[in-house]
């Protein structure tokens, strides 16, 4: 079986440019991501009371790429419902770069630690 090799392009944040020194080289992800395409909705203490819905585009044990609407600023931190086959997963992490891409806006978000099988819980164990 072939080996799947992922690619991650380097995004600013919304409206900046990357701030890097000369000769600096991309901070890559730490964990393999592996491409999905799975409905998840979102809080932030920027839109109180308000869930927004999006789309996972791409999850490793560390982060994912997840679209939403709107901009939730960088820093903030981000509690995400992900629908997945084996039923709703939560997380929590914190947004460390977006980019506008047409009528989405992307977002990197990093957990505080890496997340295994065992450190995901359900839903409906909350």
């Amino acid at each position: 079986m072939g080996r799947i090799q992922m690619r991650r392009n380097v995004v600013p944040r919304v409206g900046t440019k990357p701030a890097r020194r000369p000769g600096a080289t991309a901070k890559r992800s730490q964990f393999a991501r592996t491409p999905v395409s799975l409905p998840v909705t979102g809080r932030a203490p920027q839109f109180p009371g308000t869930r927004l819905r999006g789309i996972v585009r791409s999850l490793g044990i560390g982060s994912m790429l997840v679209e939403f609407p709107v901009e939730v600023l960088p820093g903030s931190l981000l509690r995400v419902t992900v629908q997945t086959a084996l039923g709703p997963l939560e997380l929590e992490g914190r947004v460390v770069w977006t980019t506008a891409t047409g009528r989405v806006i992307r977002h990197g978000l990093a957990f505080p630690r890496a997340k295994t099988p065992q450190g995901i819980k359900k839903s409906s164990d909350l």
